[in-house]
């Protein structure tokens, strides 16, 4: 099985592609639903895929494919659309903006 890399702060984590299926929301569940919905907002918005991408160093594509936006790439996000962490992934940040405690 394959792994990859998952920046967390400074530090790089190998993770497999079945532990890293396990960090994005619940199907169905109202995280997913606003994540999603906080995702399409950033899409729709002229222009910001394009910053968003070259901000964090990868394609437009690769914004266009995802469903939730990825951990790693949660605080750069936030900073440059200026929206809250905890209404990028709710399923992993509390409103307070820590890290949700499963």
């Amino acid at each position: 099985m394959p792994s990859y890399a998952l920046r967390v702060g400074d530090k790089a984590v190998e993770m497999s592609a079945q532990k890293r299926r396990h960090m994005l929301p619940i199907p169905g569940s109202e995280d997913e639903k606003l994540a999603m919905e906080t995702l399409a907002k950033i899409k729709a918005r002229r222009g910001l895929p394009s910053e968003l991408a070259r901000e964090l160093g990868i394609t437009p594509q690769a914004i266009d494919q995802w469903r939730v936006v990825p951990l790693w790439a949660v605080n750069d996000v936030s900073r440059i659309t200026d929206i809250a962490r905890n209404l990028i992934r709710p399923d992993w940040i509390t409103a307070s903006g820590h890290l949700r405690t499963k």
